[in-house]
């Protein structure tokens, strides 16, 4: 079997097993199938007001550069939360994330800057989101998340990790 009809039948393996967000218009060695990364859901966050989150936790600095790149949306009651090793100033791009989605901006727990409806990007160059302050932790949310459940700077956001 050749190369070409081996990622031929790659393709339509893959196309069976997991939906595919972007698809390149023709497949053939040079190109590649996008599909976003969907972490195990290993956190929580409790916000004001008793409200619940289920997180996926972006760890490594690659989990972190893929965040939610080709992901079609979040469900109401998920999200991604990024973990930094250590408080930082973060920006973060909305490159190849098909939806708008807010980031709240954390520092030990407490909200420090909220970021609403983050417009997705194709092509570069792309904007960057972020604050000057330092911060150790941002929630990824569905557009409108944050203002539904009533997020203010200042508030304050336990995160428990698993």
């Amino acid at each position: 079997m050749q190369q070409a009809d081996k990622d031929r039948q790659t393709k339509i393996e893959l196309e069976k097993t997991q939906p595919l967000t972007v698809v390149t218009s023709e497949f053939d060695n040079q190109a590649s199938l996008y599909m976003g990364q969907n972490l195990p859901i290993s956190a929580q966050a409790t916000f004001p007001k008793g409200r619940k989150i289920k997180l996926e936790v972006a760890r490594t600095q690659e989990q972190q550069m893929m965040g939610l790149m080709y992901r079609p949306a979040l469900p109401d009651n998920q999200g991604m939360v990024f973990v930094f090793p250590s408080a930082q100033t973060v920006s973060l791009s909305m490159k190849n994330v098909p939806v708008s989605v807010d980031m709240v901006f954390l520092q030990n727990g407490i909200i420090n800057y909220i970021e609403t409806a983050a417009l997705p990007c194709n092509s570069e160059p792309c904007p960057t989101y972020g604050t000057y302050v330092l911060i150790d932790q941002v929630i990824q949310l569905r557009s409108g998340r944050a203002q539904e459940l009533g997020l203010q700077v200042g508030d304050n956001v336990k995160i428990e990790i698993n």
